[in-house]
């Protein structure tokens, strides 16, 4: 497989979609990707062929769907989707899709090598497959939540937090590999926890990338752990995952640079990494309980 070929699966072209947008949760050749895809219109024809790989897309439908799917050329039972059914499809098999109404979907595209990195490093068992009925949509409340908490992302991109994409990535393949995954996980009996060094390593990794974003493997390799084991330590150690503690020192550098008023609000917002001033406002009131501007007066001569 070309890394055209990957591209197309990834990004949902042979989808035909006159409405589409594509988020890439984390980094590397083997990254979980998000696309939303919608048609407000009926009758959007088939599907274009999709290059078979060694992955899995997962399909949640946001609205009511109906429509025929094709594998290897035989039209299964398949009739409707309902909001928030999850439906999955292998790209190992030939398959394509008769869009008849109109629809507005999140698919995920997961290499089944994103499933097995999300295991620990001393995890011996890999997940080969996924189990699942073609054409029969299934209701999993894990994955639909999930799903909604990276709508917004897709919405507005460059408010994308990378660290917070990473953690849905890394909880999504878990737990696709945990329900579906033909081998179940090994669950670590005892809680994990950074070392000392591990939680100041990390610590000071996410200051140094205040203005800017670190995936969480970058993270994950400096600390000598596997993505999945640091995501679990990080957020036993440190009482939230690495995303959320971005924000906190986002607001925490945004609140020293407020103390200074030669500093704009929209060059803070730049400076901390947020991608505007607006973004910057939202998460700022959210953490604080009070916008940048009323946090400056009230701190005026703090």
């Amino acid at each position: 497989m070309t890394v055209t070929d990957a591209y197309q699966n990834r990004s949902q072209r042979f989808l035909r979609a006159p409405a589409i947008s594509t988020l890439d949760l984390g980094v590397g050749v083997h990254r979980i990707s998000a696309t939303r895809a919608w048609s407000g219109t009926e009758n959007n024809g088939l599907t274009l062929p999709h290059a078979q790989e060694e992955a899995f897309m997962l399909s949640i439908q946001l609205v009511d769907y109906s429509g025929d799917i094709l594998l290897k050329d035989r039209k299964l039972s398949f009739q409707q989707q309902r909001a928030n059914e999850v439906q999955l499809y292998d790209y190992r098999l030939p398959w394509s899709a008769n869009l008849r109404s109109a629809y507005d979907c999140v698919n995920f595209h997961v290499p089944l090598e994103a499933l097995n990195s999300a295991l620990q490093t001393n995890e011996k068992r890999r997940v080969h497959t996924l189990r699942y009925q073609a054409g029969e949509p299934m209701s999993d409340p894990v994955f639909a939540a999930l799903v909604h908490a990276i709508l917004p992302s897709l919405l507005r991109p460059e408010e994308a937090n990378l660290l917070f994409l990473s953690h849905v990535s890394l909880a999504l393949a878990t737990h696709v590999a945990d329900r579906y995954g033909e081998l179940a996980l090994q669950r670590a009996a005892a809680k994990s926890r950074l070392a000392p060094w591990q939680e100041r390593r990390a610590k000071e990794m996410i200051d140094a990338n205040i203005g800017g974003s670190i995936p969480q493997q970058a993270l994950a390799e400096a600390c000598g752990l596997s993505a999945g084991y640091f995501a679990r330590a990080f957020r036993e150690t440190v009482g939230m995952p690495p995303h959320k503690w971005l924000l906190v020192r986002r607001v925490e550098h945004a609140k020293h640079l407020l103390r200074r008023p030669d500093i704009g609000l929209a060059e803070i917002a730049d400076a901390c990494g947020f991608a505007d001033q607006s973004h910057f406002t939202r998460v700022f009131c959210r953490l604080e309980g009070a916008t940048p501007a009323v946090w400056r007066r009230e701190h005026r001569y703090g």
